[in-house]
């Protein structure tokens, strides 16, 4: 009985856990897909002026 509590006790615990976990990657994805984001349009805008600039040597 009490192996059985306990069990379904921890079960939700780790759901619990499970859930705060799950919404702190969404967090981290938006977070690490906006930070690529920017990267990659400071990238692009970097190389298109870059270009520019070697090509008006």
């Amino acid at each position: 009985m009490y192996i059985m509590l306990f069990r379904v006790h921890s079960f939700t615990y780790i759901l619990s856990r499970d859930q705060s976990v799950h919404c702190l990657i969404h967090r981290l994805v938006d977070f690490v897909g906006k930070l690529t984001l920017v990267n990659v349009y400071y990238g692009f805008v970097w190389v298109g002026s870059y270009t520019i600039y070697t090509v008006h040597q």
